[in-house]
Order: C-alpha cells, then structure tokens, then sequence
C-alpha cells in the first residue's frame, strides 16, 4: 500500500525533499513507519534526534500505535512554536 509522507523544517533539509512515497506493508504501524524511515535516513534516526521528531497520520499528532492504511499522510517534523 501507499503511504504519503511529508517532512517539514530540518527533516525536509536531511532528507531533500518535503514529500514522498512510501511503500508499506499492510497492517503497519506508524512506529514501525518511523523507524523504517529513520533506516532508510540515519541523521533523522540518530539517537540525538529520535524524541525530538514528532509524527502525526492525516493531520493528528500520532502515538505511534495507529494501523496505516492506504492513502493515509504521515508528516515528521521538529518541535512546534509560537505565539
């Protein structure tokens, strides 16, 4: 199934680019999305970085424990300011 991913601030410099496609396995949680990403993009997995980078699945912040499914939008991003 397909799954787009979106990267935002710092995460879009580490990677070179601010989406993308990925092919994921039915049934997959988002951690396991998260994890598979940080595989594929070591500086973001870095132990440094891991609980700096939140995620969320169709625009909701995520826990990591959400079953993906087709289509659905998971974006990673650092922390979030303002006023």
């Amino acid at each position: 199934m397909r799954i787009k991913v979106l990267f935002f601030g710092a995460t879009a410099a580490e990677t070179g680019t601010r989406e993308l496609s990925w092919d994921a396995e039915e049934g997959m949680m988002s951690i396991d999305l998260k994890n598979a990403i940080f595989a594929e993009y070591p500086t973001l997995g870095s132990k440094d970085r891991q609980n700096a980078l939140h995620m969320s699945v169709n625009r909701e912040y995520a826990s990591g424990d959400e079953i993906l499914s087709e289509g659905d939008e998971v974006a990673l991003f650092t922390a979030v300011s303002g006023g």
